[in-house]
This record gives structure tokens, sequence and C-alpha cells, in this order.
């Protein structure tokens, strides 16, 4: 309750506060931004990444980094953000030390975006840029590498050369960079009724295709204190398996693959599932997340081989101390 206490005073402090829902109206929550130019909040994000193949554990890797969100802009129609990643890329990705003393420099990513005025998502602007820094990180990784072996810089221009596709576009950035921003502005700009479930099916852009992907999806609060200001909202989405294939085999159209077509062919005859979980807990008056927590389950069976990925997100807000 203090570290409540103390975040609401630093808040209170620069920007105005903005009631989400009324005294006598308990039936619903609705969450809209009220945000203004200059607001700055800092959040810690945890992720997890764990595989299976035939029920064994084969990989297992986590990371943990800082980011900063400040509202540069305000209109009466949209807001513009950046979105500042703080983070140990070398460590983050597993690298030896000598590779992250040199590419320390991409420890800081910026990504500027605007949603509407009610705090939706509506689109990366500086994607140019971001272009350019992955692509810079790849060639400053490709060159550390060729100073070990040859084997590890060709290894590294494959992979390179087949997901060059993905990171050129805007589509592509905007898919595989922002899933976090996404997560945190998913529950803005919608009334939630407080006894009701809403279900609904979501159409989810796929970057590869003009064909969205379709996912069954629910929406209910799981808790809610209008005393204490606070909600948490869940999300429960199920890609159908038809829509998991289809997506699968978009995206390894997009990769240069030797292999295309012995992959597409193994993925038409396999069986895909991919369930997923969110959880945003919301402090309504401030109109801001202080924890956001997902779970992506994807379970996958091909020629007899059964797979299994378990990735968790956690966005935390960093009260001040």
């Amino acid at each position: 309750m203090i570290n409540k206490i103390v975040l609401f005073i630093c808040i209170l402090s620069y920007t105005t506060v903005f009631s989400q829902t009324t005294d006598k109206d308990t039936t619903k929550v609705s969450l809209v931004s009220y945000w203004q130019k200059g607001d700055h909040f800092r959040f810690k994000i945890k992720k997890s990444d764990e595989e299976w193949r035939n029920n064994v554990s084969s990989k297992k890797n986590s990371s943990e980094y800082l980011v900063n969100f400040r509202v540069t802009d305000s209109t009466a129609k949209s807001y513009t953000i950046e979105w500042t990643y703080e983070n140990n890329i070398g460590k983050n990705l597993s690298l030896p030390e000598n590779y992250t003393n040199k590419l320390k420099k991409y420890n800081r990513l910026q990504i500027i975006y605007t949603t509407n005025e009610l705090g939706q998502f509506q689109g990366i602007q500086n994607w140019k840029e971001i272009s350019k820094y992955i692509s810079d990180f790849f060639a400053d990784l490709i060159s550390i590498s060729a100073e070990e072996s040859p084997e590890k810089r060709d290894a590294l221009v494959q992979i390179v050369a087949q997901s060059k596709n993905i990171f050129t576009t805007k589509e592509g950035i905007e898919s595989f960079l922002t899933p976090e921003i996404r997560m945190f502005h998913l529950a803005y700009g919608i009334e939630y009724p407080t006894n009701k479930v809403i279900e609904y099916q979501e159409e989810i852009q796929n970057p590869f295709s003009n064909n969205p992907i379709k996912s069954n999806t629910k929406l209910f609060l799981d808790k809610i204190d209008f005393e204490d200001y606070s909600f948490t909202l869940v999300k429960e989405s199920t890609v159908d398996e038809k829509e998991s294939k289809n997506f699968m085999l978009s995206f390894i159209d997009k990769l240069n693959m030797s292999n295309k077509k012995e992959a597409e062919k193994a993925f038409k005859n396999s069986s895909m599932n991919i369930n997923d979980t969110v959880r945003m807990s919301f402090y309504f008056d401030l109109g801001i997340p202080y924890l956001i927590s997902s779970k992506k389950v994807v379970e996958m069976n091909m020629q007899g081989n059964k797979g299994k990925q378990i990735i968790t997100t956690d966005i935390e807000l960093v009260i001040p101390e």
C-alpha cells in the first residue's frame, strides 16, 4: 500500500487523473488513455521460452530488461509514444562475452509509434530506422563471427538471408518487434461488463499474407476492486489448427530456403495448436497497467515428432523508490 501511495504521488505531480468509471455504476469498466505530453513510466520485462521435443526439454531461455514509456506528443485524436528498450543484447541472446562487448552499442533500441485518442496501437513511425538497426546488428554479428571461424560466419549469413524479407518491411517489423507494445495497449478503448464474458472471433494481422489469422477469443474481468481502483482483465485466445498451419506456410513462403517445398509439405501434414492467455492488471484511475502477464502454448505434431513451446512474458510497472 505504501508503494502504491508513492506511485500516486509521483504521477499526480505531472499528470491529471481522470476516472475510468463512476462511483454509481459498478456494472462496467472502461479503460481510456488520459495521457499528456511528457508523461513517463518505466517497466521491467521478463521473458522465458522453453521447448520440448517428444516430452524432453530441448531449450530453455530467459531474459530481463527495462523499457521507458514516454508520451512525446498528444493531440485530440492521437498520441505519439517513445518505447525505449534498455538491455544487454549479447547477454539476452546468450552470446559469448567477447560478442557482448563489441555489440553493446545495440543495447538501446527506440521504437516510435502512435495510438489513437483511446490508447489503441496504430503503427510504428520509425520502422525504416529500426530496419537499418537490425541490418547493422546482423552485419556486425557476422563480422565478429568471421574472426572465430568461417563456419559460424556462413551459418549466420544463411540465417540472415532467410529472414531478410521479414525485417525490411513495416508489416514484418511490427509483427516481430511489437508483441509487448500491442499487449500493453490491448485493453484500451473498450468497455467491459463486470459480470459477462465477451466472446468473439478475432482477426490478427498476418504480415506474410493478405489473409488475417482468425482466433476464438474470450474477454472477461477476473478481479475488480472499486475501492482500490484496480481491475484484472483476462483474454483467452485459441487459434484454429487450420489457421495456425496457414500462418506457418505463409511464413515459410517468405523465407529464402533451399528446401522450401519439403518444409511446406511437412507442415501441411502436421497438426498444430496455439493457445494464448493474457492477464492485464490496471489502476483504472491512472489508466496504466501495473502488471501484464502472458502465456502462449504452441503444440505441434509433425511426422510423428511431438513438439511443445511455452513462452511467457511479464510487464511490470517499476514503482519509484
